[in-house]
């Protein structure tokens, strides 16, 4: 009996002492559980953050493709089609290849709209059916020019051949057309702009930015309601110029540089048809002083790249000391051809690193 009494309180003792083991056990693996890093929820704030800003950036694009939209159809009464400036790569908007930028203008234009190829075809076979008849009426009258003058129709005309073909539209009446568009697409970019400034500010972009591009865009409506065609291409190359520093709020964007590239290349184009030397060569110093700063962004394997780029700007440099207005045209679409590759290769290179980092959540609402 005396045994059973000493050992029931060490077998009490024992028991709590173990009890008090699992307890600080349970603590200690408690503790190291809190310290794992745990998942971080997006709060409210921070989802609309990341939708203010894409809509925004969608916004930016559009505004930027419209006022390619209308430099490119400027081009056209400007007899610039063939050498236009460029605000993006064309492949951007119009979806084709780059090789069919001299078409886009043209193509652009509401007078050049294609038709259903059923009317087409029978216009095109009406109007054979009708030289042929022309023809042999031509023939027939040979001996009498008077006769045949009196037959000719007004809204016809002889080709080289004889025969007689439908006059052409005269070129006021295209050149008005484009200029209606052009109207349409300036009234739209001051309604796509009133939405996207509030959020421009948002992103923080600076004030001066913000007077600057509304300077222009103000500018550009007076000079295109007046007809000014030189002078349109020029301001909407300013208003571009404000657009590349948009761009930059960006960072999922392509470097603003390019933009700056682009917008100095095109002022150069445009100041040489006023024959601007002075801000034609301030302009190429400013061109040099970008691509300093772009070049180090490309890798060391695009060296070839590189170099294109470096020699069409030293053949820019060369003919605008010359003063010589043709080849200036043709340099300067030289270097805004190459400026395409580097943005080509830029987006190639973000292609692989969204891809790298797998598959880009949209964000959703709260």
């Amino acid at each position: 009996m005396k045994s059973d009494g000493h050992s029931r309180p060490r077998f009490i003792s024992l028991a709590i002492f173990i009890l008090g083991l699992i307890l600080v056990w349970s603590g200690i693996y408690a503790t190291g559980c809190s310290l794992k890093p745990q998942p971080q929820k997006s709060s409210p704030n921070e989802t609309n953050k990341s939708n203010n800003a894409m809509k925004a950036s969608n916004d930016l694009k559009t505004l930027l493709s419209d006022l390619n939209t209308i430099v490119l159809t400027l081009t056209i009464p400007a007899g610039m089609s063939e050498t236009p400036p460029e605000l993006i790569n064309p492949s951007s908007q119009t979806g084709g290849d780059s090789s069919s930028r001299n078409q886009t203008a043209t193509n652009q234009s509401p007078s050049n709209q294609s038709r259903p190829s059923g009317k087409a075809e029978s216009g095109n076979q009406k109007s054979n059916d009708q030289n042929k008849d022309q023809e042999k009426d031509s023939k027939s009258n040979l001996t009498d020019d008077t006769t045949q003058n009196k037959n000719q129709k007004p809204s016809t005309q002889k080709n080289t051949t004889g025969a007689m073909q439908p006059t052409a539209p005269e070129k006021g009446t295209n050149e008005q057309a484009e200029w209606d568009k052009v109207d349409m697409l300036v009234q739209g970019l001051h309604q796509k702009w009133n939405s996207l400034e509030p959020q421009i500010i948002e992103q923080g972009s600076h004030p001066e930015w913000i007077t600057g591009f509304e300077t222009q865009l103000t500018k550009l409506t007076n000079e295109t309601k007046d007809r000014k065609v030189i002078t349109s291409l020029l301001t909407a190359n300013e208003a571009y110029q404000y657009i590349a520093y948009f761009w930059g709020l960006f960072p999922n964007h392509s470097p603003p540089e390019l933009h700056r590239l682009r917008y100095h290349t095109n002022a150069i184009l445009l100041q040489s048809q006023v024959k601007d030397w002075s801000s034609s060569k301030g302009h190429l110093n400013q061109l040099k002083e970008e691509w300093d700063h772009l070049r180090p962004q490309l890798a060391e394997g695009e060296q070839n790249l590189t170099s294109q780029f470096e020699l069409s700007l030293l053949d820019l440099q060369t003919v605008l000391e010359e003063k010589d207005e043709e080849l200036i045209k043709i340099k300067s679409i030289v270097v805004l051809s190459n400026i395409r590759k580097l943005d080509k290769q830029f987006s190639q290179k973000q292609s692989e690193n969204k891809s790298e980092q797998g598959p880009e959540k949209t964000p959703k609402s709260p």
